[in-house]
């Protein structure tokens, strides 16, 4: 019942917010994050924007969302093609069943929710590089080490969570409209 109350359908206002939004998302993680964090030391904010619409959206609009987000990400990365949508499509199939159990209002919740997705998405990006393309997997042992920055980079992710889902929380009744049709 609470499940519910909570999870409104999207509408094509909806849709088309987290559509641009992704992609300001990946305008400012491509271009201006670079700068201000160089070596990787950044939050991921598409992980958060996954999440939120893991535990928010509605299953069948959210995952037509989430695949057309990772392939807007494969179109701006040289990576794999198709591996972000199946990445994505992961975390946010494990956020929509969290959901059903939870109600994570709570920035502790928040918290926990985003580190452990980012964790989790890490870990299977780097299993694939290590299985497609024998990337090897490096212990920390300086403060320059991908596994270090990867790590501080999830810390970040989490700290930013709760404000980031706060700040959708805000703007997501401006694009709710009850008389067009659910997608």
């Amino acid at each position: 019942m609470a499940d519910e109350v909570r999870i409104k359908p999207l509408f094509f206002k909806g849709v088309l917010f987290f559509l641009i939004t992704g992609l300001v998302l990946l305008l400012f993680q491509t271009i201006f994050q670079s700068w201000m964090a160089p070596d990787a030391y950044g939050p991921d904010l598409y992980i958060i924007l996954i999440v939120y619409l893991g535990l928010n959206a509605p299953l069948t609009t959210g995952v037509i969302l989430v695949a057309a987000l990772g392939f807007l990400k494969d179109a701006a990365s040289a990576g794999l093609l198709g591996f972000n949508p199946v990445l994505f499509l992961i975390v946010f199939l494990m956020a929509s069943r969290i959901r059903q159990k939870l109600d994570p209002s709570a920035p502790g919740y928040l918290f926990i929710l985003v580190f452990l997705f980012s964790l989790w998405a890490g870990l299977l990006n780097w299993a694939a590089l290590y299985f497609f393309n024998g990337y090897p997997l490096l212990l920390p042992d300086s403060f320059s080490n991908p596994a270090v920055s990867y790590l501080v980079s999830v810390l970040l992710t989490a700290f930013v969570g709760p404000f980031f889902f706060g700040l959708l929380d805000l703007l997501r009744p401006l694009v709710t409209d009850s008389s067009e049709q659910d997608l």
